[in-house]
This record gives structure tokens, sequence and C-alpha cells, in this order.
């Protein structure tokens, strides 16, 4: 035997035996995290760093978790002597792990320094299983981190060594990524409590890099791969998750809407803040055509007659719509078809630009104005053939109100009344003027003639200021033939005349309408006018028989619904101003005209209580029960059931029965059909806003 053979066995034994010493045990490794991290929730990805040490005495292998490397874990006297250290801190480009040799103190630890850093490189894999295994809920939550390049630094004391590529986080220290670790080009790793703004350690713009491998240049597109990891967020994986996702963002839904907010003054919404959030989305409302609805009611009604018959004409159709009944995932969607999952992916893949828009916004960017944004962007997502898009709130300063003329197909406006009298500028005036606002010089309007003329003249003479092309030359003759009741709820069968300049065009006999109500027959006038134009422009190819299929297809959520409860009929509407009471209560006089009433009432703070409760009474009600529920999810805007009831006080008119007062709605609810079932006639209506209509519906689902 050589003497060169020999040293190289003696090199091998003196290895083994280091390697025995210096064995990692996984039973031994102690896990933490400091007080600025959690498990699953960090601030910033970038802050993300490890300190982990391995005592050669102990054997205990000891990570730690935080927004800083830690110092007192690796500063100790005795572990200055007797450990290896390893940093690793997450940057953009990936996972950076740092081997640290503690080689000076002591000459039998620097004669055994070459050793240990081969124990660093053969013992790295069981590292990184610790630090994967440490957080296993992050990569749980964040799976696309496992995507994540690592790279490898070897360091001693006394100088920087290599920094290698073991590929990614999935699969970096396994024996089948072993031959496939190189070199990087760029040099040696440095310890990163004293590199914290070193040079990216890839070269170039952030995602491509250069690796040497013998000389040979190999370019990695890491950016087609893994995100930048200063992108790090929680996946949305259901719709309902989209409120948690959005929590931050000014809500007027749940805490009301400012004085003057729906004004063309100073104090109006700021809609250059919308402009400049499409922008940030590339401005997706430009890729298709719209039909713009607004309206104090009939809004939400008039856009599903729209969308129903152009469905049935096989249009791909978006619509928009708010609030929601049931779910946010109600507001978006194309086709009538659920659009959860698209709009989530849409989320997911913007929420970044959504937080830094919020954040140039100063905090003001709204809820509605990040779910109108989404709903554009979906929309030119799914090439839809046009969009239907309800306004919010008034008009002229509404996040919708976005729209540029050529995109404009037309402006529908329904019937205009007195609400939101504080946020349209306090006057029937204000509100006609935001009303009209959604109209554009030049581009087709359509209206829904007023119950007061006034009002219908008012807004006439607002459009022709703003050079709208008002379309008068449509008329839709909606007549009631007879309502039909069954297990599916009411209907109403009307006939149609459809004429032209005072022609008769089209004529429709015997149309079954689940929508029931004189306003509802008003809806439909002004939507069949609106489909009828469009389609003599060459817009749209809709015909008689499509109009027909879609006006007996539309359903509209929280308008009139029957349900039996234990053999009882209780209507569920969403009514929630002094003019839609009216309506509701002319609709059970055409329904039930000889069927006794009781009332559950439940509205938000912002409305006309009086108004809408004197309506009620108007129906010789055998009861009024004043009950109170959450508006969008919170209280803040919830009318307390006494107050409600003594809105009522005060006036001229005897109320009888007077007013009752039920706090909790599932005990109201009760008390309105054990009243009821004393009266074999009588009926039951849950009424005063949409979400009373949702809170009763709650009920009904959970039993």
């Amino acid at each position: 035997m050589g003497d060169e053979e020999g040293d190289r066995r003696d090199d091998a034994a003196v290895t083994s035996a280091v390697f025995d010493a210096l064995k990692f045990d996984p039973d031994r490794v102690s896990v933490s995290f400091d007080a600025t991290s959690t498990e699953v929730e960090p601030e910033s990805l970038l802050q993300r760093r490890y300190t982990l040490t391995h005592n050669d005495v102990t054997r205990n292998l000891t990570l730690t978790v935080g927004t800083t490397f830690n110092d007192e874990q690796t500063s100790v006297w005795y572990t200055r002597l007797l450990r290896d250290e390893v940093l690793a801190e997450w940057r953009e480009d990936g996972l950076h792990v740092f081997c640290q040799v503690s080689a000076n103190e002591a000459w039998w630890i620097r004669w055994a320094a070459p050793f240990r850093a081969v124990v660093f490189r053969q013992k790295l894999p069981l590292v990184l299983d610790t630090l994967r295994y440490a957080e296993r809920e992050l990569l749980a939550t964040y799976p696309e981190l496992f995507d994540s390049p690592v790279y490898v630094n070897f360091g001693e004391a006394s100088g920087p060594g290599d920094k290698e590529y073991w590929g990614d986080l999935r699969t970096a220290g396994s024996e089948e990524t072993k031959s496939k670790r190189v070199v990087c080009a760029d040099g040696a790793g440095l310890d990163p409590r004293i590199a914290d703004n070193v040079r990216q350690t890839i070269k170039g713009p952030r995602g491509s890099g250069v690796i040497d491998i013998g000389g040979v240049v190999l370019e990695k597109m890491l950016a087609e791969r893994v995100p930048p990891c200063s992108t790090l967020r929680r996946p949305l994986t259901s719709f309902a998750s989209v409120d948690e996702c959005l929590r931050d963002f000014v809500n007027h839904e749940r805490s009301g809407v400012p004085r003057g907010a729906g004004t063309n003054t100073t104090d109006g919404f700021d809609l250059g803040r919308m402009h400049r959030l499409l922008k940030d989305f590339g401005d997706p409302h430009v890729a298709y055509t719209t039909v713009h609805v607004s309206g104090t009611k009939g809004k939400g009604t008039t856009l599903s007659v729209l969308a129903s018959v152009l469905r049935s004409a096989g249009k791909r159709v978006g619509t928009y719509k708010s609030p929601h009944v049931y779910t946010v995932a109600e507001r978006i969607r194309s086709s009538d078809e659920d659009a959860s999952t698209e709009v989530l992916n849409l989320l997911n893949g913007v929420e970044t630009e959504i937080k830094a828009a919020q954040k140039r916004e100063d905090g003001q960017l709204s809820y509605f104005e990040v779910l109108t944004a989404l709903a554009f962007a979906y929309f030119k997502k799914a090439k839809v053939d046009l969009a239907l898009v309800e306004v919010g709130l008034g008009g002229s300063r509404d996040a919708t109100n976005v729209l540029r003329p050529e995109n404009l197909e037309a402006a529908v406006i329904t019937h205009i009344g007195e609400e939101h009298l504080a946020a349209l500028g306090g006057s029937i005036d204000t509100i006609v003027d935001a009303k009209a606002g959604i109209a554009h010089e030049g581009r087709p309007v359509f209206y829904a003639p007023n119950a007061d003329d006034k009002i219908t003249q008012m807004l006439r003479r607002a459009l022709k200021q703003r050079g709208a092309n008002i379309i008068d030359t449509v008329s839709a003759d909606v007549r009631l033939f007879g309502y039909r009741v069954s297990t599916f709820g009411p209907s109403q069968e009307v006939d149609i005349d459809i004429s032209v300049d005072g022609v008769l065009e089209a004529r429709l006999e015997g149309v079954v309408i689940p929508l029931v109500g004189p306003h509802q027959r008003e809806n439909v006038d002004l939507a069949v006018r609106v489909l009828w134009w469009l389609r003599g422009q060459g817009k749209i190819d809709v015909s008689l028989e499509d109009i027909r299929t879609g006006l007996e297809s539309t359903r509209s959520p929280g308008n009139f619904e029957m349900f039996d409860v234990d053999g009882m009929s209780v209507i569920a509407d969403g009514a929630h101003t002094k003019a839609s009471a009216e309506m509701l209560v002319k609709t059970l006089g055409e329904i039930f005209p000889r069927r006794k009433v009781v009332f559950v009432v439940g509205m938000a703070d912002d409305k006309d209580h009086k108004g809408f409760l004197e309506e009620l009474y108007k129906s010789n009600p055998l009861a009024v029960i004043c009950t109170q529920m959450q508006v969008a999810g919170g209280s803040s805007r919830t009318t307390p059931a006494k107050d409600l009831a003594t809105a009522l006080q005060g006036g001229h008119q005897n109320y009888d029965p007077p007013p009752e007062i039920v706090a909790e709605f599932d005990e109201a609810l009760e008390v309105a059909l054990a009243g009821a079932k004393d009266d074999p006639d009588a009926v039951v209506v849950v009424t005063g806003s949409l979400y009373t209509f949702r809170a009763m519906r709650n009920i009904l689902e959970a039993q």
C-alpha cells in the first residue's frame, strides 16, 4: 500500500469519526417562533429568518424563526466553541441558506474545520428537512413556496466560500437532486447579518439569473416558476373569503354612506380613485360594451330581465349587481353561471396590485370599488358580449360611472324616489341630478316614467343638459291578464304590445312572469323597450320567442318570494322605501285581496321609517311587529326595534293595532306565525330590507 493511499484511508477514518460524533438526531430538534413571528401569517416573507445551531456536546438541534437572526443563540460562549450554525433568509429570488463553520476559537476546532465543512454538506439535507418541518403550516398555506429556489452558501469565519444552487425547496437536499447542484457564477455567500443590502444574488432583472457550470452559461427563467417572495399571500379558497380579504377596505354598506358622497361636489366620491385602480388592472372596462342601470327602485329587476332575455338569445352576458342577498358571489356573474372560482383566481392574481393601490390612496379605497374593478376585469376575461352593470348609489359619483361614451351601449334609469337623501344632496332635485349622471352626450338613454310627473320632467331636463339621446320612440304596453299562485310562488300573466313611433310592431300574449305587482310590469316595460330598440339598431339579435322565454325564466331574489312554513304562507320582500312599501301593499291587494297581513319589519337606520310604516298601515294589517337585524354583517346601521316602532309617534293618524316590539328577529317571526294562526286567511310578510329577507331565509334554511 502506498503512502498516498494510506493517507486517503486515514482521512476517511477521521471523517467517519467526525460524522459519528456530529450525527444529527431528529428527536433532538427544537423549534421556536420568536415574539415577532407567527407560524402562518408573516407580515412579509422577506422578514422571515432562521437561526439553526447544533451543539456538539448535547447533540441538540435548535431552530429559531423570527424577523431577525437570534444572536443570543449563536453568541453564548459554549455555543461559540461547540457549534455549527446555519442561518437562512428569504430574498426576492428564493431561500438563501448560510453555513458558517466556527474555526478560530481553538486549535482542535481549527483542525476539524475541513471535516466539519464536509459534515455541513453531507448533513445539510437534514437541516432542510428540519426547516420544512418547522414551516409545515406556512408551506401548507402557501404551497407555491415549494417552487422557490434554494441557494446554499458555505463560509468560514476567515472568509466566504462557495455558493451553490440546490434546486427548489420541494426537492432541495434529496439524493435525486444531488447531482444537479451547481456553483453560482456570482461568487461566494455572505453572512446575512452584515449583508442585508447586498446586491441581488441573481444578476440582472429579478427572475432571470446566470449560473456558471464549468464555463457553460445556463439561463434560468425563474420568474415563470415562482412569484417574487415579497408577494406572499394566503390563496383564497372560497368566495366567502373575499369579504375576509377585503375587510380592511372602507365598507359603506356596513358603516353608512357619508353625507353628500353621491353628489357632484367636493363631498362626492373621488372617481379618480376608481380610474386609477382600473388602470392598475389594464382598463378592462373598455374591452366590451355596457348597459348601465341607475334609479331608486327596480334597478335589480330590470337588469335581471335584460340578462334573462339576452341569455335566452344565446348571448354571453356579464352582470354586476348590489347588494347581494345571500353571498357576495351573486354580484358578479356571467350568463348566470357561478363565477366564484374564476373571480377568486382573478383576485388571487391581483391582490398585490389592490393592496398597493390601497396604500397609494391612503386607505380610502372602498370594498365596493374593489368589487367593481374585479367585475370589470372578470367580464373582460370571460369575453362577454355585453355587460349589464347596476349602479350602487346615485349615479354621478358611483364607482361604476367610469364608462367611456363609446363603451356605453345604453343608460337606463328606473323609477326615482327619495332615498339616500343625505348622501345624494338632500332633495329630489339633487337625487334626479345624481341618477341622470350616468348619461353621456350623444348616447342613448331610457327612463321609466314616474307617478309624479314633476320628477319625470326634472329628469328629462337633466338628461337634455347632458346632451343624452333620450329614446322615447319605443313603447311596450304591459297589461295584466291575471295572477297565478302555485307551490313555486306567485306569478302574473300579461300581454305585451310593442310599438315604434306609435305603430304596433309585435305582440306577446299570455306571458307568465314570476315577478308580481304593478311596479314589476313597469320594470318589464322598460326592459322590453331597451331590448327592442337595441334589436332595431342591429346591436343584438333577439326574437319574440327569446323575449317570452327570458321573461318567463327571470328570477329576482328578494322580491315577493313566497314560502310555506308549517302550512302557513310567508312572503319575504326586500322593500325598504316609502314608494316600495306602497307597491308592496298594492301587490298584496292584487294577489290576496281578502287576506289579512301580519308584517315583520326590520330596517336600516338611514331609511324613511315613518313613511314606510305608514304605507304598511294602509293595508289594515292584523299586526305590525318591529324587529332588528344586522346590516351588511354589522350593527352600525341597525335600527333598534324600539326606535323603529316609535317613528310613528307624533302623527295625526291612529295606528291600530299599535306596532309591537320584538327585538330578536327569530322571536319576531315566531310571534308573527303564532298571531297569524288565529286567522285562517292571514299571511305573514317579512319586509323592510334585503337584510331582513336574508335573516328570514337563514332561519328557514337552518330548520
